[in-house]
């Protein structure tokens, strides 16, 4: 195993002690499952011994020197109170549980703390007062726009304080041509206030679809941006300076100290950020890498660190955090503390969207092919979800930015290929899990798959398959089955740190970055046990088109490849997946004390869901209109960043 780490004494003797199992003998010396007292007098009765001596017995020397000594002693002091299954674990989550237990840092970012509330509780099924939609004007699949209506039910939640609004069984129309406002452009939906739950009645067969007639046109005021359907955000982005840092802290910890806590109060959303351009900052940054590292568009540009927290304690001008720290924080480079207006407990819900996209896509043909067809954002949510989701003919699907804490979950994407399945932007702890890209694939996909800029087939799967980008951090791809050969994206827009891919099946770990300043993800980027479906036989992540620093490998499987090692931080058990199955799984049973029912639950739910069919439309409405005509020649990509 490969490791880089900023070395302590205590990681150093970590380190040391940690070893897999398969690599020594089983400190179990009377095989029973764990190794207690009696495997401790067992080993004393050899100790001391040498090879060719009648007290030598190969199954205590563990580390293989021809003696029984202290460094076997360490060895079984390292497992003592343990059981033969966990030492059975991949040597890096061992690392991880020993750093806890003695409060060191680990290697591995903590990833429990992604999800609806940190993942300490289940998303719930509100009973929040119900605003049906046909109550307000709308007839399901009467071919008439139902967006005035739609507009109507969300506006009468929001008056209320909260709602569902709940969609019956069939279908609605949105972004009609009678949709238009007076200066022909189509208006998307917002959604500005917390406790808005879009609910209908579900995501497959005989439940409810959302139809998109035409694509989305971009903003007068921006041409280059083009928004999505549904948009859930506070009305106002501005953001204030509350405090500034004045110790350092360090990643994997909770506990940040300011000049003054006054503006700051338990319970209260905030960004722990910095903006740097500041050679020795970056620096840290990249490290053990230095400025002459290639990246000299970095050190002109700059960093912009932040994460999104919620305040747990505050004791005098020491603040505790719920989630910890992904990030070291050097308060010499001006770190600070900013307000994050936000909402939170919004929700989508057992609803099918479905674009109108029957074209063959095309990279960057035209807005419309990169973004006019996309049905759903969430912008600045905190706790708050989409479950029991599917999306049909879209360009992209759903995309969580500058947002916390939320949990995205049982969601199909399918239909025609498009531009992008699912990303985070500048987001802490998105949990994206038990999903699936199946988009160009039959029966749901109508468009020939082609690659028109290459002449060739194209690969299934959104043109970008799911990932993050501009200082994402903590986020999680959990349990998600990619296309065979679908590369993942990570964009190099403000590079994301400490993000994991936790027993994705199929896909490549390389071809999908997007414009901007490399390199495209910081330190501590996990593949565990990653079930590799592409063809690449061989991965460089510091040469070619993609920049990742120093990933973390663990338990990669599937097609083989091989690695430059030099260029990870830990290459473990390459050709054979690990225990345990999950990291996300095993670190959050660890902080919880157990693995609950309900997050169990949720994979038993996911199979019988996906096997349910999807409602196939693989024709234009009626009331198909022309919408907007957009210039390819007058797209650029320098302007319209693959989002």
């Amino acid at each position: 195993m490969l490791l880089r780490m900023r070395l302590t004494p205590a990681i150093i003797l970590i380190a040391l002690l940690v070893q897999p199992l398969s690599a020594v003998p089983s400190p179990d010396f009377d095989e029973s499952g764990a190794v207690d007292f009696t495997d401790f007098l067992l080993f004393v009765s050899a100790f001391g011994a040498r090879e060719g001596q009648e007290r030598y017995d190969t199954k205590y020397d563990l580390n293989g020197d021809g003696a029984i000594g202290f460094g076997d002693f360490l060895l079984f002091a390292s497992s003592f109170g343990r059981t033969v299954e966990f030492l059975r674990n991949a040597t890096t989550y061992q690392q991880f549980v020993k750093a806890k237990e003695y409060g060191t840092e680990p290697i591995l970012p903590d990833f429990s703390y992604s999800g609806y509330h940190y993942f300490n509780k289940p998303v719930p099924d509100v009973a929040h007062p119900v605003f049906d939609v046909t109550t307000y004007g709308a007839i399901p699949n009467d071919d008439v726009s139902d967006q005035p209506a739609i507009v109507r039910a969300i506006a009468a939640a929001e008056e209320n304080g909260r709602g569902i609004v709940f969609f019956p069984p069939g279908v609605f129309l949105v972004n009609t041509d009678a949709d238009k406002n007076d200066a022909g452009y189509n208006e998307p939906i917002y959604i500005y206030s917390s406790n808005i739950v879009l609910r209908g009645s579900g995501s497959r067969t005989g439940g409810t679809i959302i139809r998109m007639v035409n694509y989305m046109s971009p903003l007068p005021d921006r041409p280059a941006y083009v928004p999505s359907m549904f948009n859930f955000q506070p009305v106002s982005f501005a953001r204030s300076t509350l405090a500034r840092i004045t110790e350092s802290a360090e990643r994997e910890t909770f506990w940040i100290t300011v000049e003054d806590a006054s503006r700051l109060s338990v319970g209260q959303w905030i960004w722990v950020s910095v903006n740097t351009v500041e050679e020795e900052a970056i620096n840290e940054f990249i490290a053990p890498l230095q400025s002459a590292s290639g990246l000299r568009e970095l050190f002109e540009v700059g960093l912009d660190i932040r994460e999104e927290h919620s305040i747990a304690e505050i004791q005098g001008n020491r603040v505790r955090l719920n989630a910890p720290l992904h990030t070291h924080i050097n308060h010499a480079y001006n770190w600070g503390v900013q307000s994050l207006p936000h909402l939170e407990e919004v929700g989508v819900e057992d609803i099918s969207f479905h674009g109108s996209f029957f074209e063959s896509f095309v990279h960057h043909l035209n807005l419309i092919h990169n973004a006019g067809w996309k049905p759903l954002a969430f912008n600045r949510c905190v706790n708050s979800w989409v479950r029991r989701v599917s999306f049909m003919h879209v360009s992209g699907a759903l995309g969580f930015t500058a947002s916390a804490a939320s949990s995205v979950y049982q969601v199909t994407i399918a239909g025609n290929k498009g531009h992008y399945a699912f990303n985070s932007q500048g987001s802490y702890g998105i949990w994206f899990g038990l999903s699936e890209d199946i988009a160009g694939q039959a029966p749901y996909s109508t468009a020939p798959l082609i690659d028109a800029q290459r002449n060739t087939r194209a690969i299934p799967g959104q043109h970008h398959g799911t990932g993050m980008s501009h200082v994402s951090t903590g986020n999680v791809i959990y349990r998600y089955d990619m296309s065979p050969d679908q590369p993942l994206d990570i964009h190099k827009t403000d590079p994301s740190y400490a993000n994991l891919y936790d027993l994705v099946n199929n896909g490549r770990l390389s071809g999908s970055s997007g414009g901007g300043v490399e390199p495209h993800h910081l330190r501590r980027l996990v593949f565990w046990n990653y079930n590799h479906g592409g063809a690449v036989t061989h991965y460089d992540f510091w040469r070619g088109y993609l920049k990742f620093l120093y990933p973390i490998i663990v338990g990669f499987h599937g097609n083989p490849a091989t690695f430059e090692e030099s260029n990870l931080e830990i290459l473990e058990s390459n050709g054979e997946a690990v225990a345990p199955e999950s990291l996300f799984d095993a670190q959050l049973e660890l902080r919880l004390g157990t693995l609950p029912a309900w997050v169990k639950n949720l994979r038993t739910e996911w199979e019988a869901i996906r096997n349910t069919p999807l409602t196939i439309s693989n024709s234009k409405p009626s009331n198909f209109g022309a919408g907007l005509t957009v210039d390819s020649k007058a797209f650029s990509p320098n302007i319209y960043s693959c989002y």
